[in-house]
């Protein structure tokens, strides 16, 4: 992919939290319960929340019915912002082969190749939200089941 394992699992974990909310109606979920359903390390996944917690993308909340909640509304939250929190997003402006110096007056080889191919993926980064992402995955166990017959 385009991005790291850290990412990854940010992004799968951030969608579980999204969906319980909704699903059950809560305002915060408890990390075990999104590590659990994800099959994510807990360990892992409470350092990849404190930082997300940072970020102000998600909010804990302490004591008897506590968890996580989004600080940031979901439909504004891009892959984009999660993925800037764990990895160098400098990459998507950097020159294919790696040459200190490219742009349009000094290409490289790839360079006319690769820009708009680079530009399209932090396009899609920057504007695919959190909700969508939930939708998609909504529609496509949907269809599933649908498919499927089974519930």
């Amino acid at each position: 992919m385009f991005y790291s394992q850290t990412s990854q699992y940010a992004i799968r974990a951030l969608i579980r939290l999204y969906r319980e909310m909704i699903e059950k109606g809560v305002e915060s979920v408890r990390l075990q319960d999104i590590a659990e359903k994800e099959n994510l390390p807990r360990a892992y996944l409470s350092r990849i929340f404190h930082a997300l917690t940072r970020a102000k993308i998600l909010a804990s909340q302490k004591g008897l019915g506590g968890g996580f909640v989004f600080k940031k509304p979901p439909e504004e939250i891009t892959l984009w912002d999660i993925i800037k929190v764990f990895d160098d997003v400098e990459v998507y402006d950097e020159c294919a082969i790696g040459w200190e110096r490219c742009d349009d007056d000094h290409p490289c080889p790839l360079h006319n190749t690769y820009k708009p191919i680079r530009e399209k993926i932090r396009e899609f980064l920057q504007k695919t939200t959190l909700t969508q992402l939930v939708e998609a995955a909504e529609r496509k166990e949907s269809y599933k089941k649908q498919k499927t017959g089974v519930e």
